[in-house]
């Protein structure tokens, strides 16, 4: 279990973030928890060898660059685990991947181009950039200044950032 929280967001507010758990050895999981509407986690039932296993945690989130945590020692399942608060860093308003890196999020010059292009915009009027991502990066229902600061903020970072 454990607590993600949003920049610029007060709470995730949805729940399309997920936490993954790897097992580095490859000999459990993987095992995925969902991001609550408060930014907590659960993921039960974790398998860990009887000295204990390591693991790597991914958080991840859409419009949010992942992080991740590598190696995390976790002791046999009957012993509980609580992870530590991490910060996910926004502004991949178009969800693509970093050049030559297909499963990484990037923050560059086209998510900065759509927040500007859609600055000003209001729900439900359309906010999306690319295929299914969002100039509404802090989720408040407009395009403005917040959105293009946290992403002007994070531009060229690029997943995985520490935990």
């Amino acid at each position: 279990e454990g607590t993600v929280t949003l920049q610029g967001r007060s709470t995730p507010g949805d729940t399309i973030g997920t936490v993954k758990l790897f097992d580095n050895d490859g000999n459990f999981g993987p095992y995925t928890g969902t991001i609550q509407a408060d930014g907590t986690y659960n993921i039960s039932g974790v398998d860990a060898l009887p000295g204990g296993s390591n693991y790597r945690f991914e958080a991840a989130h859409d419009l949010y660059i992942s992080n991740a945590d590598d190696p995390v020692v976790l002791a046999p399942a009957a012993t509980p685990f609580t992870q530590t608060t991490t910060k996910l860093f926004g502004g991949d308003a178009n969800l693509d991947p970093a050049t030559g890196q297909p499963f990484a999020q990037l923050v560059g010059i086209t998510d900065i181009s759509c927040i500007g292009g859609n600055f000003g915009e209001t729900l439900p009027v359309n906010q999306e950039c690319g295929t299914s991502g969002s100039s509404d990066i802090n989720a408040d229902g407009i395009t403005n200044i917040l959105d293009l600061s946290i992403a002007g903020g994070n531009y060229t970072k690029y997943s995985f950032l520490n935990w």
